[in-house]
């Protein structure tokens, strides 16, 4: 009669195969809704930067500005906070904390930085007649320790040398979002982490975001 019974439990052999089976699958699923998830992020990040150059493009007709874009300051003014936020930003604790040059909430603004607050500076950059307002590093390889100014300061970084990302967050005056290549010169010594670096991004477009 024993011998015609079903067996009640399972085996140790049996345990440890179904605990592998469940560990394989979660291997598998979990970098797909790390993923996932990190793409929905971008894309509310992507439609906040859409609201940001709309808003910016409204202050332009009303005043009738269209040859000049408003300092950081009047974009600070004119930018409601809630707009202004990555949901991966990692230099702030929320959203409503205040941020330092040239960042605007989460993004860069093109007029925060030394380098492009004159239009000589902005005449320089790839598409003038189009250029990119916002950039946001909160999706990169490497993220620098929050900073102010155009570049961190010297032995911020481990290692003493912030790396420039691969990709940035871009949006333009247009409101077109795009992660995009940013520019390399390690030839001329400038492979440092630069604002000025991530809005002269290549025009080769990793992905748009609509």
């Amino acid at each position: 009669m024993n011998g015609g019974q079903l067996k009640s439990a399972f085996t140790l052999v049996e345990l440890l195969v179904v605990i592998a089976i469940i560990g394989a699958i979660a291997g598998i699923t979990y970098p797909v809704i790390a993923s996932a998830r990190i793409a929905g992020k971008r894309s509310a990040s992507a439609s906040n930067m859409k609201q940001c150059a709309t808003v910016i493009n409204l202050y332009l007709a009303d005043y009738d500005s269209s040859a000049d874009l408003p300092s950081i300051d009047v974009v600070r003014s004119i930018l409601p906070k809630s707009i202004t936020c990555d949901p991966n930003d990692s230099w702030r604790h929320n959203c409503t904390e205040e941020s330092q040059d040239p960042l605007v909430g989460s993004y860069a603004y093109v007029r925060g930085l030394r380098l492009l607050r004159g239009n000589e500076g902005l005449a320089q950059m790839p598409k003038p007649s189009n250029p990119t307002l916002f950039v946001s590093i909160f999706y990169s390889d490497s993220i620098p320790s929050p900073f102010s100014g155009d570049a961190p300061p010297v032995g911020s970084c481990q290692g003493g040398f912030c790396k420039m990302p691969t990709t940035v967050l871009s949006a333009r005056q247009d409101t077109s979002v795009s992660v995009v290549r940013t520019l390399h010169l390690a030839s001329k010594g400038m492979d440092g982490f630069s604002w000025p670096l991530a809005f002269y991004a290549k025009d080769t477009e990793v992905q748009v975001l609509k």
